[in-house]
């Protein structure tokens, strides 16, 4: 069929390797980046950032890879959020600015499970290093995308509840949030009323930089102060 080779030009043939070989070598690039996140806040884990140098170290990893794999508007990227993502190191204390560590928080498992609908939840093991008995908590979010910033998520706590332990047998944690918000969650009691939760954890955002298949990169802050935003470096639960 010599129409067929007559139609492709040699300097059309190498044009398309040498953009298949940029974009190879740029998908190349930021895996190496991501890597690199992931290893560095690993090494972090559990550790706090009183001064903001370990968040600043990130950052300048972040900022490179979105240079490397630029991200479209989060509502291009919403249903990548959908699912299970285990905190790799961010904030470990929320009541306070100090950036510090609680020390009931089990920092290896601290999920966060973002559901269709608006909504997520934070569950968080404790340990028993104080003394008290081990519980998992679960606090509820209500989440809308901003209208006026586009890597935005508005955020409006709405529940905080409890479990003993991990919660019952044959659930994971990451299965506890679709039966609590079905009220199908044995054990589960509330650990602070509805209005007590909505004035004392208030309002939030998350502004999600980046999101794919198996990482996610967003700040957390208060909807009062954006100016204070805490990093967090989260990977997708397997299935």
């Amino acid at each position: 069929m010599p129409f067929l080779t007559s139609s492709f030009h040699p300097r059309l043939i190498l044009a398309a390797c040498l953009s298949m070989l940029a974009c190879t070598s740029a998908w190349a690039d930021a895996d190496a980046t991501k890597r690199e996140i992931i290893a560095l806040a690993t090494t972090y884990q559990g550790q706090g950032d009183p001064d903001g140098a370990k968040q600043r170290s990130l950052e300048a990893l972040v900022e490179r890879l979105l240079t490397q794999q630029p991200q479209p508007p989060l509502k291009d990227r919403l249903p990548l959020l959908y699912g299970a993502w285990k905190q790799v190191w961010g904030p470990y204390i929320y009541t306070d600015d100090s950036r510090g560590v609680d020390a009931d928080i089990d920092p290896g498992n601290i999920i966060q499970v973002v559901l269709e609908g608006g909504y997520y939840y934070n569950v968080n093991p404790t340990l028993a290093r104080t003394g008290k008995p081990p519980v998992t908590t679960l606090l509820r979010g209500e989440y809308t995308l901003d209208p006026s910033r586009p890597n935005i998520l508005n955020v409006q706590f709405t529940k905080l509840n409890k479990l003993d332990g991990l919660g019952p047998d044959g659930l994971r944690l990451q299965d506890l949030p679709a039966k609590s918000e079905a009220r199908q969650l044995p054990g589960e009691r509330s650990a602070l009323p509805a209005f007590l939760v909505r004035l004392l954890f208030g309002k939030g955002s998350l502004r999600e930089v980046y999101t794919d298949a198996d990482l996610r990169i967003t700040y957390g802050s208060s909807r009062d102060n954006l100016l204070k935003n805490y990093i967090y470096i989260l990977q997708r639960v397997p299935g």
